[in-house]
């Protein structure tokens, strides 16, 4: 098997996997949460947008049927997420779409193209800008699922993957933990 080296050190890879898979975690959320809003008959019954899963119309949709009517603290907790969301699309844009080339001059520095409205656009970033907009989003992520800080982790409702693993004997927990061994 022959591998292209992406010239990406582990952790820029770490922070860049992070961010796209906690956005498509943000994505099925606010997808299955504004299914429960609608509360369809069927599928055939979703507004296009979701059946073609427009991931910026489902978030339009999301904002009026879920956020704009949500009230008290849970209503000032998504708000505050969309605001986020709409804050930080731009980057994760950047990072999944855009074309990368690394800084001769500034090894640490990554700089990512893309063509936008007939316009090059570039964004740079270091490691250290990759862990912040991961750790945003994962941030997002986990209020978007418990707005009022954990109002269904608190009752048992929810269980991750990691402890249900665990608590299955399921091999996957091994890959899930941090590794105990030291590097040699």
């Amino acid at each position: 098997m022959r591998l292209l080296d992406l010239e990406l050190s582990d952790r820029e890879l770490y922070f860049i996997g992070r961010i796209v898979a906690a956005w498509g975690s943000i994505e099925s959320e606010i997808f299955l949460q504004t299914v429960q809003a609608l509360n369809p008959d069927s599928f055939d019954n979703l507004p296009t947008a979701m059946n073609n899963l427009q991931p910026s119309r489902v978030r339009e949709l999301w904002k009026e049927h879920v956020v704009d009517k949500a009230t008290g603290k849970r209503r000032d907790v998504l708000l505050e997420q969309h605001r986020k969301i709409e804050q930080y699309s731009e980057d994760r844009h950047a990072i999944v779409h855009g074309m990368w080339e690394w800084s001769k001059s500034e090894l640490e520095k990554i700089t990512v193209w893309r063509v936008k409205k007939n316009r090059l656009e570039q964004k740079v970033y270091t490691a250290d800008d990759l862990m912040n907009i991961s750790m945003a989003v994962d941030e997002i992520a986990y209020y978007i699922c418990f707005p009022t800080d954990g109002e269904l982790a608190d009752v048992g409702a929810f269980m991750s993957r990691k402890m249900r693993a665990t608590l299955t004997r399921h091999p996957l927990a091994k890959d899930l933990w941090p590794s105990t061994e030291s590097p040699e």
